[in-house]
């Protein structure tokens, strides 16, 4: 007779704001193993005699310092998939906090770091665990909520999507190479090469391409 399997049971917040019109995320850079040094969401084990909302506010405090009660937070989903988590059995309750504006955290706990992300460079660093599904989630319900969906970025490498689109209205982020004072890059949606000419590109250019595609390139 097989033994059953004890699931450990954790409770995860997808913190979402906006800044200079920008979506942000909260994560926070795991001290511990596993993924170690990658960013996360805030969250962790659910407490004896806790509920799940109770453990989310507590660990958003611990490891953010941002105090929230269970009032403020929107359930996303329940995440227990075999093999989620390199540690065994864990089921996952997750919470979308949504803000305003950023509030400046301050890490503690079991995060050695804690600051608002840009989605574009959250999903194209990635995240640990399965924590891009869950943020992904998070997006969704927000957006069937509010008139106006919240922006997130494609994201590009040269003609290689890295990362995801989510909303109406969204530019690409491209990397373009730069040489002799020439910046060049591949619009994606229609594959288009561009140039541009004599220009100190820094930061690089936000233009829109014949094709009607909002393009955000960086060299």
């Amino acid at each position: 007779m097989t033994s059953p399997e004890t699931a450990r049971l954790t409770a995860d917040v997808v913190a979402l704001a906006e800044q200079d019109g920008a979506p942000h995320v909260l994560l926070i850079r795991r001290g511990w193993d596993p993924y170690a040094g990658l960013w996360a969401l805030p969250g962790g084990h659910v407490d004896p005699g806790e509920t799940a909302h109770a453990a989310a506010c507590r660990e958003l405090a611990e490891e953010t310092g941002l105090a929230v009660t269970a009032a403020d937070l929107r359930p996303i989903g329940v995440y227990s998939a075999p093999g989620r988590d390199p540690r065994g059995r864990y089921v996952t309750f997750a919470y979308a906090l949504i803000l305003p504006h950023p509030i400046p955290p301050t890490a503690g706990d079991d995060a050695t770091a804690a600051e608002w992300v840009p989605l574009p460079v959250a999903f194209a660093r990635g995240f640990a665990f399965d924590h891009a599904r869950i943020v992904t989630d998070a997006i969704d319900l927000h957006a069937t909520e509010r008139s106006t969906p919240m922006r997130i970025r494609n994201i590009v490498t040269g003609n290689a999507r890295v990362g995801i689109q989510v909303g109406v209205s969204a530019n690409n982020v491209l990397t373009g190479t730069y040489s002799d004072g020439v910046l060049t890059y591949t619009c994606p949606s229609c594959l288009t090469e561009k140039t541009h000419r004599g220009k100190a590109f820094v930061r690089g250019i936000q233009e829109r391409c014949r094709c009607g595609a909002d393009n955000d390139v960086y060299a």
